[in-house]
């Protein structure tokens, strides 16, 4: 005898067309992403269409943002998340001599892999190399008629730090005095002023916010 067997056609999902497809971005780094798509806005059923997300943030640090579809007079067909990390110069230079952009270990700021006095903020300054022992050709300060300058070029792709040359006459803590950049960057030269000075006590500071 035979029998019956029950069970369950299979469920058959429907396309649809769909029109007015728009794709915005939103979010509190929206204007780190930027998204560009089909030139049509009609999409026929069981086509596929291709949307291309741009990241070119303008300032370092991780970005998050909300990526809205809309289309057949829905305003938010679906949502997207987009997140992305910018790295400073900084920690770009890490990468390409430690493959680490993290502020600790050999790669920390104030480390001195390559033991020549110079930490490795001051290397990055000066675009010199951490494994290198190279201390010899950081900037140095040379005597210009009654003053004591310090001239330098600011080395490519480097930014995002601060440098502060400062002058001062006792060693006292409030008696460091800025110098100014009398140059046009990426030249930098400061003046020391010498003339009448019996002590001067010179520092340049390179600082990260």
């Amino acid at each position: 005898m035979a029998k019956e067997r029950g069970g369950t056609a299979p469920l058959q999902r429907r396309c649809r067309e769909l029109t007015g497809v728009s794709a915005v971005v939103d979010g509190a780094d929206a204007a780190s992403f930027t998204v560009a798509g089909p030139p049509v806005d009609t999409i026929p059923a069981g086509a596929t269409a291709d949307w291309t997300v741009t990241f070119a943030p303008a300032t370092p640090g991780n970005k998050t943002a909300a990526l809205h579809f809309a289309g057949n007079g829905v305003n938010n067909i679906f949502e997207v998340t987009l997140a992305g990390k910018a790295l400073s110069s900084l920690e770009v230079w890490k990468e390409f001599y430690f493959e680490s952009s993290v502020n600790e270990g050999i790669s920390a700021n104030n480390a001195d892999p390559d033991q020549d006095g110079l930490e490795n903020l001051l290397e990055f300054a000066f675009g010199l190399d951490p494994a290198v022992p190279d201390a010899s050709l950081q900037p140095k300060w040379s005597f210009k008629g009654d003053d004591v300058v310090l001239s330098f070029t600011t080395p490519e792709n480097v930014s995002g730090i601060t440098y502060a040359v400062e002058y001062n006459t006792s060693l006292s803590a409030a008696g460091w005095a800025g110098i100014p950049n009398s140059a046009t960057l990426p030249e930098r030269v400061y003046h020391a002023p010498a003339a009448g000075a019996r002590r001067l006590f010179l520092r340049l500071r390179v600082t990260v916010p």
